[in-house]
């Protein structure tokens, strides 16, 4: 199990999508709320904004420390967790691929890896 700082458990998942969408919208809506609560976003959006950022930063340090801690119990699933969240915040990084750029790629068999 991964904890937030405010406490709330985000259970681990053998399903890595499933996993990482959850504690990713967990750590979300968990900084917005401490965000919302710290300050007023209609009224001082660049406060807020920031005070959201340093709250996704936080959370996201809590859960790299405990990440390393599970490699102490677990080493496979700390490097499942880590290789996840680099692949992930890459697709997600990517811009779409237009049907312009498609065209350049070679064709997709049925031998997906992932």
């Amino acid at each position: 199990m991964i904890r937030l700082k405010s406490g709330k458990v985000v259970n681990l998942n053998e399903n890595f999508d499933q996993f990482f969408h959850e504690l990713q919208s967990e750590i979300i809506s968990q900084s917005v709320e401490t965000a919302h609560t710290m300050c007023d976003s209609k009224n001082d959006r660049e406060k807020y904004q920031s005070v959201l950022l340093k709250e996704i930063m936080d959370n996201s340090i809590y859960v790299t420390h405990q990440i390393f801690e599970l490699a102490a119990i677990n080493k496979n699933m700390s490097k499942f967790l880590v290789t996840g969240f680099l692949f992930n915040s890459i697709v997600l990084a990517m811009p779409d691929l237009s049907e312009k750029d498609q065209k350049d790629l070679p064709p997709v068999d049925d031998h997906t890896l992932h």
